[in-house]
């Protein structure tokens, strides 16, 4: 049979699949979520998939729109009304929450502190980690866990929550491939809170039975990791080497040199 490599993009209005077949062949699909959640997610992937021959998969990669945060809380006992012990909160990358700890944020710590410790001066983009977990923090006091729509596919996929570095950026170490231990110990958020960081080549899990036989993917297909839609995108066109412009389009635009 002839195999191929699955790419999987979680973008933001749509999650699209490209199987690239080894003797070249290519077949994409797209479709658009109906609501924005990760039941919205999973079901347009499971469309998507049902375009393509699922038994032909030899491997998945995974990139998907970054900012975007699920979060889980506790529900109280006496409040329980479904067969979750928690409530799951969507706060997108658009959403306006965030602009007042941002600006907290930079009056407490300088750009040599910044750059200290997540390698970067922070940008005024309320939609990075470091506004947002603490929005998070202040917001929600039964607070479980927080993860990104990658993050949350692949969880579906392997049952293992794994995340990339790149995707996290403003927050882990790019080179070190961990989370910075200082802003996690200041926002009093516990690491084991948020995804386990492996780097983008690095093997997530095994496609399980469970979802084998709702999206038609074999058993024991390796998933990786991948990382954010921008930072794919740069690797999808070469941009490997120092001193190369780019432009890349689409909800948003990206211009610049390495």
């Amino acid at each position: 049979m002839n195999k191929c490599i699955l790419g999987i993009d979680l973008g933001t209005s749509s999650v699209k699949v490209l199987a690239r077949y080894f003797d070249g062949n290519v077949v994409k699909a797209s479709v658009g979520y109906e609501e924005v959640s990760a039941a919205g997610w999973i079901n347009a992937m499971t469309k998507d998939l049902k375009q393509i021959d699922c038994k032909s998969v030899a491997a998945i990669g995974l990139s998907s729109q970054v900012g975007t945060y699920i979060v889980r809380s506790s529900i109280k006992d006496g409040c329980l009304n479904t067969q979750q012990n928690y409530h799951e909160d969507i706060i997108g990358w658009k959403d306006a929450v965030g602009e007042r700890e941002l600006k907290r944020l930079k009056e407490k710590y300088s750009r040599e502190d910044f750059i200290a410790h997540i390698a970067m001066p922070h940008p005024d983009i309320i939609s990075y980690p470091l506004p947002r977990l603490l929005y998070i923090k202040e917001n929600y006091p039964d607070l479980q866990s927080v993860c990104q729509p990658k993050d949350m596919l692949i969880h579906f996929m392997t049952g293992t929550l794994v995340t990339d570095q790149y995707s996290w950026r403003g927050l882990a170490d790019p080179e070190k491939a961990v989370y910075n231990s200082f802003f996690l110990e200041e926002l009093e958020i516990e690491e084991s809170m948020l995804p386990t960081i492996k780097r983008p080549h690095e093997l997530a899990g095994y496609v399980t039975e469970e979802v084998a036989v709702s999206t038609g993917l074999p058993v024991g297909v390796p998933v990786y990791v991948g990382m954010n839609d921008f930072f794919a995108s740069l690797a999808g066109m070469g941009m490997m080497d120092n001193f190369k412009l780019f432009d890349i389009t689409g909800t948003s635009e990206h211009v610049g040199v390495l």
